[in-house]
């Protein structure tokens, strides 16, 4: 009798499946764990997460669970003279594991819930996690409920976005948001047997775009060129410029090596998707690695949106920008000066939309940033005037019957076209 757990794909870039097996009498048994891992994550010598991995106990005590449980259903299945077959052990693990989750209270479910995504998911997802547990804690205690799987129904919907949007003052893509997160519980939940109520499926969740700002071209290079006296101010300048000159999101600045730099590419794990991606560095973005010798130190996200503000007013960025949210069926506007929307996120929009009017064609760009679907890819992307002008004059500015077509001088490009990445920049 031997056990071992393994990945289901262990070449994976994401989060895959763990499996459990248990070889006895020269026969092999595999069980589903319902639980996944991102293979970096994993230990293959010890077949258990590396104990530095956020949640490693928590699942080590699943995974023993299980195992405990095929040892004792095999060794009662002896004693009590039955057949031991895959069905009995599966039969046997199913209604043992069963037993731990019935009845199991809502909020513990969600604490479980976090601790094993803790392994899987990104911080920022369990930071969301949290935060809804948080208001649903609150919204219990204030509106006098108690909160069970079965008590999460459309009148339970009503309620709680209600309490989101009117005492909380979120707008409704903060709300959506929350909704969203509620649902991938609820269907985790539903998908471990911990109850089978579904009425979760109809909750509404639908996000209305939000108004993207970005820089234009004579911002970016006014805020490239600036000088600034404070070292920190002018470190977080370039970088957050580096961002913009290569879509770079900002978990992912501080993880640029030397030896990732190859052939005028840099080859990037990506934080976020775990996988590597090929970003072809134009001069701009260059010359600001080769400043710290591509060794980057940046601060904390929070401190970098700060000291942006700064940097926006240093640049003089006090153009008014008109930005649109919606509460419930009220359009709220909110009018501030350029320096106050400065993100680090505001660098990977600049970087599409200018690459866009730059004339990259969407699909090329979307391999450079490492965007899967153009639906994605549309959330960052406000097509500006200038584009717009510049589509309708491709498209009606000339009589077709009196053009000439122009011969093709490169492969899928036209001859008034950008023939590699580093041109991108030279229509400035």
């Amino acid at each position: 009798m031997t056990t071992k757990f393994y990945l289901r794909d262990p070449n994976s870039k994401k989060a895959t499946p763990i499996n459990f097996c248990f070889q006895y009498s020269g026969k092999r048994f595999v069980y589903s764990t319902k639980q996944s891992i991102i293979p970096s994550n994993w230990n293959s010598k010890k077949n258990k997460p590396f104990s530095s991995v956020t949640g490693a106990m928590t699942l080590n005590v699943l995974l023993d669970m299980i195992e405990r449980a095929a040892k004792d259903a095999y060794r009662q299945g002896i004693i009590d003279g039955k057949q031991i077959t895959n069905e009995y052990l599966r039969e046997s693990l199913n209604k043992e594991l069963t037993l731990h989750d019935k009845n199991t209270p809502f909020f513990d479910a969600l604490d479980e819930f976090i601790v094993i995504n803790s392994v899987i998911r990104q911080p920022n997802t369990i930071k969301k996690y949290k935060s809804l547990k948080k208001h649903l804690k609150t919204f219990e205690r204030i509106k006098n409920r108690n909160l069970t799987f079965d008590s999460i129904n459309l009148k339970f919907y009503d309620a709680f976005t209600s309490y989101l949007l009117n005492d909380l003052d979120h707008v409704n893509n903060t709300v959506s948001k929350y909704i969203k997160t509620l649902k991938t519980y609820m269907k985790w939940t539903m998908e471990r047997d911990y109850h089978k109520n579904d009425e979760f499926i109809k909750f509404s969740a639908k996000e209305k775009p939000a108004d993207i700002t970005y820089l234009t071209s004579d911002q970016l290079f006014h805020l490239n060129n600036l000088k600034i006296s404070d070292e920190t101010l002018t470190l977080v300048k370039d970088y957050f410029c580096l961002a913009c000159f290569t879509g770079l999101r900002y978990s992912d600045i501080s993880q640029i090596r030397k030896e990732y730099f190859k052939d005028g590419s840099l080859f990037l794990p990506i934080k976020k998707t775990k996988e590597t991606i090929e970003i072809p560095i134009n001069p701009f973005a260059n010359k600001i690695l080769e400043k710290y010798d591509f060794d980057i130190k940046v601060y904390s996200n929070a401190i970098t949106n700060k000291k942006l503000k700064i940097i926006g007013k240093l640049a003089e960025f006090n153009q008014e920008v008109i930005l649109k949210k919606y509460k419930g069926a009220e359009t709220i506007e909110i009018r501030k000066p350029l320096s106050e929307h400065l993100t680090f996120h505001l660098a990977r929009r600049t970087f599409i939309t200018l690459s866009l009017e730059k004339g990259i064609r969407p699909e090329v760009l979307m391999e450079i940033v490492g965007q899967k679907d153009y639906k994605t890819m549309k959330r960052y992307i406000k097509i500006t005037q200038t584009v717009k002008k510049s589509e309708m004059q491709k498209a009606w500015g000339n009589d077709d019957s009196d053009e000439k077509t122009k011969p093709e001088t490169k492969k899928g490009f036209k001859g008034d076209e950008p023939r590699s990445f580093s041109d991108w920049l030279k229509k400035t």
